[in-house]
């Protein structure tokens, strides 16, 4: 397991997700697609204990979105925080995230991450 890292990734509309073989679909208000990534998360058996601690809408790459904090525990029990953005754009889902140990490092480099987020853009 990384200790911290960032992610950016895409999912297709209409492609299975994978823990709760749920989809996105073409048009979605973003309040409806963070509820998926709610569920695909709560469905990870990875993450235990997920507690909720921001569900807003939030512009992402200029588009309305979302952002999702919450922490859990992993398998090994470390506490975990993740900032969680997403947006629909066409065909996609887009997720930006940042995990770090909740306690310190979370905090420690979250400016450092929301700088990468701003620079987040789609072609």
């Amino acid at each position: 397991m990384e200790l911290q890292n960032i992610k950016i990734e895409r999912v297709g509309v209409g492609q299975n997700l994978k823990h709760t073989k749920k989809k996105f679909a073409k048009g979605m208000l973003p309040q409806d697609v963070a509820t998926l990534e709610l569920d695909e998360v709560r469905s990870d058996q990875g993450m235990r204990n997920v507690e909720m601690l921001e569900n807003v809408p939030f512009q992402v790459a200029g588009l309305p979105g979302f952002k999702l904090i919450y922490t859990f525990r992993a398998e090994s029990g470390l506490r975990l925080k993740r900032a969680h953005y997403g947006v629909l754009v066409r065909d996609r889902v887009y997720r930006v995230q940042y995990q770090a140990p909740a306690r310190y490092y979370f905090d420690k480099d979250l400016a450092t991450f929301e700088r990468v987020r701003e620079s987040f853009r789609l072609l």
